[in-house]
């Protein structure tokens, strides 16, 4: 192997392993950015009423789901339990949404959960703020963007955003003072 080969071999192989022992340092008590994509359908089908409000029609719904959560931190992958609690206005497509979620390993043991609270700008869009807690003692916050049907009977979307500036966050408790 001639000179020039061999640097590049040992400079690959330098990289590779500085990279190696950074993702490592990763884990808990660390800040991080993630992204998290989940699918969950109705563990039976969601409670809706409507009634009249002083400007329409309303949609009351109450869902429990369950389903798949991938996600770029290895920690927030599995199983994902979610309920939401819904009111629409199906006149104008408005509404507002809170709720729960869990996520599970494969195990079935508990990894992370928080509390949902969020708005429709569409009768089957949800935006949402999930903010919760990593059972590593990491805060888990981030911004929700889901589609459900007019049934409300599976909730499809991701937690954070693919652009760097607005991925979600796992923030490790610290205290100045």
């Amino acid at each position: 192997m001639n000179r020039r080969r061999a640097f590049v071999v040992i400079a690959a192989v330098a990289a590779l392993a500085t990279a190696g022992i950074s993702f490592a340092t990763i884990g808990a008590n660390q800040a991080e950015q993630f992204v998290s994509n989940f699918d969950v359908a109705a563990v039976k089908a969601p409670a809706i009423q409507t009634c009249a409000g002083p400007d329409g029609t309303y949609q009351k719904a109450d869902g429990s789901y369950k389903g798949t959560v991938t996600s770029t931190v290895a920690l927030l992958s599995g199983r994902m339990r979610m309920t939401v609690h819904s009111l629409i206005n199906v006149d104008k497509g408005d509404g507002s949404a809170t709720g729960s979620w869990r996520i599970l390993d494969n195990s079935g043991a508990e990894v992370a959960r928080g509390t949902l609270v969020g708005l429709y700008p569409a009768p089957t869009e949800l935006h949402a703020f999930f903010s919760g807690q990593a059972n590593d003692g990491r805060a888990v916050l981030g911004e929700v963007n889901a589609f459900t049907d007019d049934g409300k009977t599976e909730y499809v979307g991701r937690i954070g955003h693919l652009t760097p500036s607005n991925r979600a966050l796992l923030l490790p408790a610290v205290s100045c003072g």
